[in-house]
């Protein structure tokens, strides 16, 4: 993916957070949409080790700057484990006759 592709794709993801968090705040309860981000911040975290990193997670969970620094080193040592994709199934299968 070039530069103008990912900066685009961003683009574009920031645009629908940006628009379906307002609808979710007007639809959801307080409750609700509290709960909603927590679930939310569950799955990036399942995505990327970024998601504590983030302006909105770090002011919530009151990091000082000492910790966000430890997390941005951690992150940059840590080894990238891929993530599991799933396998072609039936390309396995006629490999293997």
């Amino acid at each position: 993916m070039t530069a103008e592709q990912r900066q685009k794709f961003s683009d574009i993801r920031k645009k629908n957070n940006d628009e379906f968090g307002q609808k979710g705040k007007e639809l959801l309860s307080a409750d609700q949409y509290k709960r909603f981000q927590q679930i939310h911040f569950q799955y990036l975290l399942r995505q990327t080790e970024r998601a504590l990193r983030a302006p909105n997670v770090a002011s919530e969970l009151k990091l000082t700057d000492d910790q966000n620094i430890k997390l941005r080193t951690q992150a940059g040592n840590s080894p990238k484990v891929s993530k599991f994709r799933g396998t072609n199934f039936r390309t396995t299968v006629m490999n293997t006759t």
